[in-house]
């Protein structure tokens, strides 16, 4: 298989993000790194920690969003 070199590119800068529906990121298996194979993936908690510069564990991250109903499907 050849790979062909596209003609053009479009270069995106993106400086905020917003997500939907938050329930689709736990139905996608998106941060459940298994799922991606051999790939590294951080696990959500790490990258929400990571993002947010919070000082709480990941433990403590899900258990405040378990309290919170946010990993609730419906």
């Amino acid at each position: 298989m050849c790979a062909k070199a596209p003609a053009f590119a479009i270069v995106v800068h993106v400086e905020r993000a917003f997500v939907h529906c938050p329930k689709c990121v736990m139905r996608s298996k998106l941060w459940q790194s298994e799922a991606w194979g051999n790939a590294h993936v951080a696990s959500i908690g790490e990258a929400m920690i990571a993002h947010g510069n919070l000082t709480m564990s990941e433990d403590e991250l899900f258990e405040k969003a378990r309290k919170a109903g946010a990993l609730e499907l419906y």
